[in-house]
């Protein structure tokens, strides 16, 4: 009389499969949150720039739209590296002189040629910072203002140029 046992666990063909389905499986998932960090870092990136860019922006056009005249004499137009030099008047009925240009990567701000400070942070570098003077026959003037940011931790592909105008009031206003 012959006993069969029934024999119990996996062979080795199977134990071989299940390790390669494992081994795959375990791929797509490892690929997947590689993929979505990978996302989430250019996410960061790009607010990072456009946080930067418009709080630039916004303090050169609004400085700009309150300003009684563009400076020529000491701006740079039309160039990568440009300058913005406007004369205001101040709350006392001085004149100021209000400066915006590019130095190492970032945009500074001068009052009376006396640095400020800077208007963007230093996690991004703002590699084009161009002005273009706009003149009317009807005693109006603007300012152009082209802005290229990229930030440190991400690649010159990552860069984004921003774009803005502003009418010096004080020209129109007289």
């Amino acid at each position: 009389m012959s006993t069969h046992r029934k024999q119990s666990g996996f062979t080795l063909v199977e134990t071989i499969f299940y390790i390669l389905l494992l081994v795959v499986l375990f791929s797509l998932i490892i690929q997947t949150l590689l993929t979505i960090t990978g996302t989430f870092q250019k996410i960061e990136r790009t607010a990072t720039i456009n946080k930067s860019a418009i709080f630039g922006i916004e303090r050169i056009v609004r400085e700009t739209r309150n300003a009684d005249a563009v400076v020529a004499a000491s701006s740079v137009f039309d160039d990568t590296a440009g300058a913005l030099t406007l004369s205001d008047t101040n709350s006392s009925g001085g004149s100021v002189t209000k400066s915006f240009s590019l130095v190492d990567g970032a945009i500074r701000f001068a009052l009376d040629g006396t640095d400020q400070g800077s208007l963007t942070p230093s996690d991004v570098d703002v590699t084009e910072l161009r002005f273009y003077h706009i003149e009317s026959s009807v005693s109006s003037e603007a300012i152009r203002l082209r802005i290229t940011v990229v930030p440190k931790s991400g690649t010159t592909t990552d860069a984004v140029t921003f774009y803005n105008t502003a009418v010096v009031r004080g020209a129109y206003a007289n």
